[in-house]
């Protein structure tokens, strides 16, 4: 016989804390997806410059591993 815990004021029972997780983590994508999107052309540019990138085509291969990982 087990003790029942009830929910007082301000308690998130699990759906909520569920809802709230997801939210958080959709929030972190987006951040994470402008942070990269900010940065991208600095990134190809050095991809150039070290000569990782040398055309258009190895340009978008280089940016589809990235989002795709």
């Amino acid at each position: 016989m087990g003790l029942k815990r009830s929910r007082g004021r301000g308690e998130m029972g699990e759906t909520e804390k569920t809802h709230e997780l997801e939210n958080e983590v959709r929030e972190v994508e987006l951040e994470m997806g402008f942070m990269f999107i900010s940065s991208l052309n600095d990134n190809l540019n050095a991809e150039v410059a070290l000569g990782i990138v040398t055309n258009v085509k190895e340009a978008c291969t280089s940016e589809e591993d990235v989002f795709d990982s």
